[in-house]
């Protein structure tokens, strides 16, 4: 005997187009698939499908409860642009002198900025140089959280985690003049890849989870758009 329409299991997933799809966990006789959004007045929308199948003809209504997220409608907003650039940059320099302090600032008597833009202290002939590198490195894993966090777009991470570093480079150079050192070069560039792949994998990871929903019948009067 098959299943009811409104039976099968289904679930809805944020796809990387940045549409909501629908998702049939196992194989149905279902086509001919239509769908209608409501307009979205606050947080708790609703969104209502139509099935037409072989076996029979209902109208079936999804609700999504709460389900926000930080970067809302995709519209151009320069201003949360330069907000989520501002507060990256800052957690990125704050998880670096955390770890500056606890790696380097056991080592030496006293900590300075020298070890944030100077490019000299990037250095593998030291044990404190390579404390240096070592910072850096987890800073940048700590950024691919950041961005999963402030950014939450995949296809952003990349844009972010160079700005991010393009950033960094300037107020190098005006710190300590232009970075000579190829230590600094290598250690920086693996920074960007490391931020940038890891935050977009976990940006797809939250991209593709399932949203959670509720489903019952409705009748096929519930909404007059489906039984056109």
């Amino acid at each position: 005997m098959e299943p009811e329409t409104n039976e099968l299991p289904k679930s809805l997933v944020l796809g990387r187009d940045e549409n909501i799809h629908i998702k049939l966990t196992r194989s149905t006789l279902l086509n001919d698939m239509r769908c209608y959004i409501a307009p979205i007045s606050d947080p708790n929308f609703v969104l209502f499908m139509g099935f037409n199948s072989g076996f029979s003809d209902m109208n079936v209504r999804v609700e999504i409860q709460n389900f926000t997220m930080f970067y809302g409608t995709l519209v151009w907003d320069p201003w949360l642009i330069v907000v989520q650039i501002v507060c990256l940059q800052c957690l990125y320099y704050l998880t670096l002198g955390f770890f500056l302090s606890i790696l380097v600032g056991t080592r030496v008597s006293r900590m300075s900025l020298v070890y944030f833009f100077d490019y000299a202290t990037l250095t593998i002939s030291t044990v404190t140089g390579w404390c240096v590198i070592g910072s850096y490195l987890l800073s940048a894993l700590a950024g691919a959280g950041y961005l999963l966090l402030l950014i939450e777009r995949a296809k952003k991470c990349l844009d972010f985690s160079a700005t991010l570093y393009i950033v960094h480079l300037f107020i190098c150079i005006a710190y300590g003049g232009w970075p000579s050192s190829m230590t600094w070069w290598v250690v920086n560039v693996t920074g960007v890849a490391v931020m940038a792949l890891l935050g977009e994998y976990l940006c797809i990871r939250r991209e593709l989870r399932e949203i959670p929903i509720t489903r019952y019948r409705a009748s096929k009067f519930f909404h007059p758009k489906l039984t056109s």
